[in-house]
């Protein structure tokens, strides 16, 4: 692993390492009575999301 360091010495921590991959999408068609439920969904996953990333943060 290489990088800039902020200053001399060793470092001791956590490292997250990155990789580049594709993201697939699903376009799949619902019907209009669904929408809310998965409005929902989405409102949910994004929730969960924002508490994982408050986790890494922390």
């Amino acid at each position: 692993m290489e990088g800039i360091g902020a200053s001399p010495g060793i470092a001791v921590g956590k490292v997250l390492i990155k990789k580049d991959q594709a993201i697939e999408i699903d376009y799949d068609k619902i019907k209009e009575a669904e929408v809310e439920a998965e409005i929902e969904k989405l409102h949910s996953a994004l929730e969960k999301a924002k508490e994982s990333l408050k986790e890494l943060k922390a």
